[in-house]
């Protein structure tokens, strides 16, 4: 009898697409798929079967399905969430988990992956808000605590962070996590001996984890231990050596310790790992200049606006470099270079105006250039700057720089 009725199915197709022949198969087999007798609790088994499988996109159409057949079935809203935010759809994600939290408010696990799309676009105190949520309805969940303590440290509410840190320890006294993310925090207010003790626990927990000691290097680079940083990242590589993060701030304490050419090695392998970090060229860049490489100084500066436009620094970087280079040539030479580097003094005074420092070197350009006037124009809006700033050194070497000036383009006019 199955085989009979299957045979009757495929002739009434047959005979359908014969009186209107403008139909395809596809269409037809499409239509007898989305009318087949499937609940939207099937439909979600089935979207449910195949996220675990990693299909995303499919598994998305079938809880598509499932929510055409219930729209008030919150698991598909929310398991379509996770999809969309596995394929990097935050803003999608962040809308299904709404429409579940709609239909059912006492799902803590919505909450908490909401919480982790906002943090993932930056919205920190509503991932908070949302933490809070799954929490008040779990009191145990591990995860929540832990993702709240980062976003308070993300706002630089590092109080609140050790709170959660500390509740997290309750919970999970052998998670190496938590003493991490407590370290993190009490290094930002300046508890030094309590920041180390939880770095070190974290790594007696887990010393496997090549975060434990990136993390705790990078501590003590901020707070002037540039060997005990070194061997952390040494460490830290060893355990992961595809993380371009780590080689990039090994490579900055190397440059820090005199160790140029050990930093470039870094960077280099840093760019290998990962091309498109602007962070890489411009630390190589900085590098160079310290070994007086300013072609490649330029080449990086210049590599880093192709990847940021919007970089300050390495337009005034690329600026000094240029700057630096037209000093040491003569005649055409020296005014493209000079020009050269107005030009990216420019770019950085139009993303920040307010940034005396663009002010003062255009002004020193424009003076080799023996051109007084805008020399004089910039200097005086660098010191208006600076005072207003309270940066009493700056300004008095700007008016330094202003009683020196007619004197030093009257030589550069010489000069030339």
């Amino acid at each position: 009898m199955a085989y009979l009725y299957v045979l009757q199915k495929l002739l009434v197709s047959l005979i359908i697409l014969t009186i209107f022949p403008s139909l395809t198969l596809s269409t037809t087999l499409q239509t007898n798929y989305i009318t087949q007798n499937l609940s939207a609790e099937d439909y979600f088994k089935r979207g449910k079967k195949k996220q675990d499988d990693g299909n995303l996109q499919d598994a998305i159409l079938e809880y598509t399905q499932a929510i055409r057949l219930n729209p008030n079935f919150f698991k598909p809203y929310h398991n379509r969430g996770i999809a969309k935010s596995e394929l990097g759809d935050k803003k999608g994600a962040i809308e299904d988990y709404t429409q579940s939290i709609r239909i059912n408010s006492n799902f803590a696990e919505t909450y908490y992956n909401r919480g982790n799309a906002k943090s993932d676009l930056g919205d920190y105190k509503g991932a908070i808000t949302d933490y809070t949520q799954s929490i008040r309805l779990d009191s145990n969940d591990f995860a929540s605590y832990m993702n709240r303590s980062f976003a308070f440290y993300k706002i630089s509410k590092y109080k609140s962070a050790i709170e959660d840190a500390n509740q997290g320890i309750k919970i999970s006294p052998e998670s190496s996590i938590a003493y991490l993310t407590r370290a993190n925090a009490r290094g930002k207010l300046g508890d030094k001996r309590g920041a180390i003790s939880d770095y070190n626990k974290a790594i007696s927990l887990n010393s496997e984890d090549s975060n434990n000691y990136f993390s705790r290097g990078n501590f003590k680079r901020d707070n002037g231990d540039f060997k005990g940083a070194l061997a952390d990242f040494n460490y830290s590589i060893r355990l992961n050596p595809d993380d371009a993060d780590i080689y990039i701030n090994r490579g900055n304490v190397k440059r820090i310790l005199n160790d140029l050419s050990g930093a470039i090695v870094d960077y280099n392998q840093a760019a290998k790992l990962n091309p498109i970090d602007s962070d890489i060229y411009y630390n190589r860049g900085r590098t160079m200049v310290m070994l007086n490489n300013y072609q490649a100084a330029v080449q990086d500066f210049s590599h880093v606006i192709k990847l940021n436009q919007n970089d300050i620094n390495a337009y005034i970087s690329l600026g000094n470099t240029k700057l630096h280079l037209g000093n040491q040539q003569i005649g055409i030479s020296r005014n493209s270079y000079l020009n050269d580097a107005i030009a990216a003094y420019n770019q950085a005074i139009k993303l920040n105006p307010n940034d005396a420092i663009g002010y003062y070197n255009r002004a020193t350009a424009y003076a080799n250039l023996c051109n007084a006037q805008e020399a004089d124009k910039d200097f005086n809006r660098a010191a208006k700057l600076y005072l207003a700033q309270g940066k009493n050194k700056d300004y008095q070497e700007v008016l330094s720089r202003l009683k020196e000036l007619k004197i030093f383009v009257a030589q550069c006019l010489i000069k030339q």
